[in-house]
């Protein structure tokens, strides 16, 4: 499924989810040309399948993709139902969500970012706004992966301080 090889394995992975062809191809190759991994899923089940073989092989503080871009008009699922699975997944609920639809209801907007999804924008886009929107929830998410990352040291700091000395060794007191 991998649309684009990259010599950068730290390229940003973006799942793009659109049943429309035309749409994915022109939203990966605007990616592409940034310098992202894209990767394709045409419907709600090859992105959740997608999403659950990545996943497979990731660590366990590593999300499967950096950021999805979903619609939410695909032929078989509904987005919202595939931004709910996303956003209730203990591995996955960190991977911004980034919604690209028609729909441009102020309601629609509502209803998706309170079931979790991080931003909207409504089609047809502005490329600009697109990659800005894109830059943003790839940037947050860095930055809660790298709080992530220093929790998880702190933890195992504590773990070992803890193995070292007990804690009335700490106040002063002999155990």
């Amino acid at each position: 499924m991998l649309r684009m090889e990259t010599k950068d394995r730290d390229a940003k992975r973006i799942l793009v989810v659109d049943d429309e062809k035309d749409t994915f191809e022109m939203i990966a190759t605007l990616l592409e040309l940034e310098g992202y991994k894209v990767f394709p899923a045409f419907s709600g089940s090859e992105a959740m399948r997608f999403l659950e073989v990545e996943r497979q092989g990731t660590s366990e503080t590593e999300t499967p993709v950096d950021l999805i871009l979903l619609d939410l008009m695909l032929g078989d699922e509904d987005g919202r139902d595939i931004c709910r699975k996303i956003k209730e997944d203990e591995k996955m609920k960190f991977i911004p969500v980034i919604i690209l639809t028609v729909r441009a209801s102020l309601q629609d907007k509502i209803d998706v970012l309170n079931l979790g999804a991080d931003d909207y924008l409504t089609k047809p886009f502005i490329n600009e706004e697109l990659l800005a929107k894109v830059r943003v929830m790839l940037r947050i998410k860095d930055l809660h992966d790298e709080l992530k990352r220093e929790k998880d040291k702190n933890i195992l700091l504590t773990q070992a301080l803890e193995q070292r000395y007990s804690f009335g060794n700490i106040l002063g007191k002999n155990t």
